[in-house]
């Protein structure tokens, strides 16, 4: 009987990793070898999925992957309990200090943002020392031991600030920031696959306006509202207002969601929201976010759009909007 495979969405649901880390895992360390389909599809053993499971405990243990890639089963689970075992010491130890007990503050945000400072020097480094390859190994090891919502809130996107902040100042150049957005782009690219999006789901069109050229801040609100269980129509960057009302008018959705970062001062952006607002049904609620977007609050106000402050506001609008097209759509069926 041929063993029981599985793909890769499958794989990537049950392991917790991303098909990006598993895809890097597989083609620059050799950790696993996937069965290949007549189509080039790549399935997985049991035994594969027991092995990425195993190399994940491994590095959340302190471990590289680089190190650990090619060891045995017993090997793995060696360097795992070793590490254990250390912490028990440890904690021995400080329970020998002191024979009364000791009330200790808990410091569990204090430490979480410590872990994604730590990440995020990291991938700042690697952009400043143009190495794609050190980048790409940052942000896998940070989504890793950070939740998606942390990595994106408390590395990604700050990273990407810095990086533009430093540009403008001319501490960096921009092929720093143009390596590290392709970086970027490509490892979102692969955070997005995991989501099994239904039917039934309500619609969004993300894009940037014409003369908003940087996209990352768009395909963040892109992966954060899959998250949330949208059908996400992405359109990219710098798109006229004509395309981006179509785009929403063809897939029927209930939102539109624009990013804004650079520059803030853009004279023609006024004329392209308002055709957006004219282009689009009343029914269609557009969202506007970015670095650059309070700087245009005017122009929102007179469309009626709703900025958001961070992601989390965003994701707030969405349940918002999504509740209101669920109870529409009750009063409809009645």
């Amino acid at each position: 009987m041929d063993p029981k495979r599985y793909p890769m969405r499958a794989v990537s649901e049950t392991t917790g990793l991303t098909a990006h880390v598993i895809r890097v895992w597989e083609k620059r360390y050799a950790a696993i070898v996937p069965f290949r389909t007549p189509t080039n599809h790549r399935l997985y053993s049991e035994e594969d999925i027991e092995r990425l499971k195993l190399l994940k405990a491994a590095i959340e243990a302190g471990q590289k992957i680089s190190r650990i890639a090619r060891l045995s089963r017993d090997e793995i689970l060696d360097l795992i309990e070793e590490k254990s075992n250390h912490d028990k010491e440890d904690k021995e130890i400080d329970r020998s200090f002191s024979s009364q007990p000791q009330i200790i503050p808990l410091e569990e945000n204090r430490q979480s943002n410590n872990v994604s400072q730590y990440h995020l020097d990291l991938c700042y480094k690697a952009t400043e020392d143009l190495n794609p390859t050190a980048l790409e190994t940052a942000l896998i090891e940070a989504s890793i031991e950070l939740s998606q919502p942390r990595l994106i809130e408390a590395v990604i996107t700050p990273l990407m600030e810095k990086i533009g902040n430093r540009w403008q100042d001319g501490s960096l150049r921009i092929v720093n920031q143009h390596l590290a957005s392709e970086v970027i782009r490509n490892f979102l690219v692969g955070m997005r696959s995991v989501f099994n999006i239904t039917e039934s789901a309500p619609v969004i069109v993300v894009a940037t306006p014409t003369g908003q050229a940087h996209d990352i801040g768009a395909f963040i609100i892109a992966l954060v509202a899959e998250a949330e269980g949208w059908k996400v129509i992405y359109l990219g960057s710098n798109l006229p207002a004509e395309e981006i009302a179509a785009a929403a008018h063809l897939n029927k959705a209930i939102a539109v969601a624009l990013s804004v970062t650079y520059p803030p001062d853009d004279p023609k952006l006024k004329h392209e929201a308002q055709k957006l607002y004219y282009g689009l049904s009343e029914l269609v609620s557009i969202i506007v976010g970015g670095i650059a977007a309070e700087a245009y609050d005017g122009i929102w106000d007179e469309i009626g759009a709703r900025r958001v402050t961070d992601l989390n506001n965003f994701r707030q609008v969405l349940r918002q909007l999504r509740n209101s097209d669920n109870l529409l759509a009750e009063q409809v069926t009645q």
